[in-house]
């Protein structure tokens, strides 16, 4: 991968020992100041760049012409949901079942006589995890999706919970999770986890004071490889991991 500007060519990155057949699909993205390179599901090649942000496409092919070419404009990820819902209103879409029982709630179900403007989230979504899975998981987004900022209200009711992104499956995907399974605020373990074929493996840990019944602001940056993880506007995980760049993002208790 090279770059030609005022006639100076550099070369970004290079791949060695990459044996190509004729079935490889090739794709180039470009996001911000980095340049991917991912041949079939497998990110190849990652560099920062900064010189062109616009401009023509071309060929430059020897031996051989590539076939099915496409190119997608791609516009700014803009997603949201206050989970505002009649209370006969329960089907899930936009969201998407994995696993649990999810259902919309408001703070009237408890007290008929709240103003919701007076509360902080007066509209919910709560998931109850199966006996089976021992989990609850709700997603939505599309599977491309990379390079985005995914923040939700949690409060627990005294379980585990927390967000997961660059969801895959079941089988790869980030998740963060915090355990709440206690109503004082006192510290409580927070991990972020990569799972890659099924297998669990844990970036960052650490504690943070929480409880139970409470609302507390989380929010995730992927920038590439990087993965950054903020609690109530604090840094708590920065971390570079590199194995899920994409994918989309939801919610688990």
């Amino acid at each position: 991968l090279s770059v030609c500007r005022n006639g100076k060519i550099r070369t970004l990155g290079e791949l060695q020992n990459w044996k190509p057949s004729d079935s490889d699909q090739i794709y180039l993205q470009r996001r911000r100041d980095c340049l991917y390179i991912e041949v079939g599901k497998q990110r190849i090649l990652i560099s920062l760049d900064s010189a062109f942000h616009k401009g023509g496409i071309a060929l430059l092919a020897a031996g051989g012409a590539p076939k099915s070419l496409r190119v997608q404009p791609r516009e700014a990820l803009h997603f949201s949901d206050d989970f505002m819902r009649r209370e006969s209103e329960q089907t899930l879409p936009p969201w998407e079942l994995v696993a649990g029982a999810w259902r919309f709630h408001s703070v009237k179900e408890k007290h008929s006589g709240t103003i919701s403007t007076h509360s902080t989230n007066p509209f919910s979504l709560g998931g109850k995890p199966d006996k089976e899975t021992k989990t609850a998981v709700v997603v939505t987004g599309q599977k491309y999706w990379s390079d985005y900022e995914f923040s939700v209200s949690l409060k627990s009711r005294q379980s585990k919970g927390g967000i997961i992104f660059a969801y895959a499956g079941n089988d790869n995907h980030y998740r963060l999770s915090w355990d709440l399974t206690h109503r004082h605020r006192v510290p409580r373990k927070l991990e972020l986890l990569q799972v890659v074929t099924g297998e669990a493996k844990v970036l960052a840990s650490g504690y943070a004071k929480g409880g139970s019944e409470q609302w507390y602001r989380i929010k995730i940056r992927l920038r590439g490889q990087r993965a950054q993880v903020y609690l109530d506007e604090s840094l708590v995980f920065d971390v570079i991991a590199g194995k899920l760049l994409k994918g989309k993002v939801g919610l688990f208790s």
